[in-house]
C-alpha cells in the first residue's frame, strides 16, 4: 500500500536532509529534527557538557531559521510551530578532554 507523508513528516524530512548535526569529538552536539503532530517541528540537541556553547547557540539559531526558510519555500509558513528539546548528554572521551 502506497504511503502518503503528512505535512510536518516532508518538512521534517527535507529538514533533516539539510540540516541535521552529527555528535562528534569536533561540534559536541547532535542536532535533528523531529515533530509533535499535528504542525510543531521540534529541533532536537543533545550536548556534551565540554560543548562550546556559542557555536551551540549559533546552531540552534541556524535550525530556527532553516525551519523558517523551508516552511517558507513549501508555503507552509502560516501553521508550522517551532519547539526545542535541548539536554545535556553523557560525553563520550575525546582526545583533550
Amino acid at each position: 500500500m502506497p504511503f502518503t507523508p503528512s505535512r510536518i513528516e516532508w518538512l521534517v524530512t527535507d529538514l533533516n536532509a539539510s540540516g541535521r548535526i552529527d555528535n562528534s569529538c569536533e561540534t559536541r552536539h547532535l542536532l535533528t529534527y523531529t515533530y509533535a503532530y499535528p504542525d510543531t517541528v521540534v529541533i532536537y540537541v543533545r550536548y556534551y557538557p565540554s560543548v562550546v556553547r556559542e557555536v551551540l547557540n549559533i546552531s540552534l539559531n541556524s535550525a530556527h531559521e532553516l525551519v523558517r526558510i523551508t516552511a517558507q519555500q513549501h508555503g507552509w509558513s502560516s501553521w508550522v510551530r517551532v519547539k526545542e528539546d535541548v539536554r545535556a548528554t553523557k560525553p563520550v572521551k575525546c582526545d583533550g578532554d
